[in-house]
C-alpha cells in the first residue's frame, strides 16, 4: 500500500510549518470552468528553507510527500520534496 502523493499547484501562503497551495481540478465542470481547491500541507524536515523564502504568491510548485494520520485520525499531508516550476502557463 502506497502512502505517497504528488501535486502541482500555485503557492498561496506559508505560516509556521503549514504550506497552502491552490490546486486546479484536471477536468472542466459542467459550466466549462475549472474548480480550484485550496490545500493545506504540513512541511517535513527535508524541505529547503532557502527555497521556501524564495517563493512568491502564485508561483507554480510541484509537491511530493506522504500521507499520515494525526492524533484525531484525520489525514495529514506532509511535504517531503518541493520544487519550484519556473515556467508553466
Amino acid at each position: 500500500m502506497s502512502n505517497k502523493f504528488y501535486m502541482l499547484g500555485k503557492y498561496q501562503s506559508l505560516e509556521q510549518d503549514r504550506l497552502k497551495i491552490a490546486v486546479r481540478k484536471n477536468f472542466r465542470d459542467h459550466d466549462g470552468n475549472y474548480t480550484i481547491y485550496p490545500i493545506e500541507l504540513s512541511l517535513g524536515v527535508s524541505v529547503s528553507e532557502l527555497l521556501l523564502d524564495s517563493l512568491k504568491l502564485e508561483d507554480v510548485v510541484h509537491v511530493q510527500g506522504r500521507i499520515e494520520l494525526d492524533q484525531s485520525h484525520k489525514l495529514k499531508l506532509i511535504v517531503e520534496h518541493l520544487l519550484k516550476v519556473s515556467s508553466l502557463s
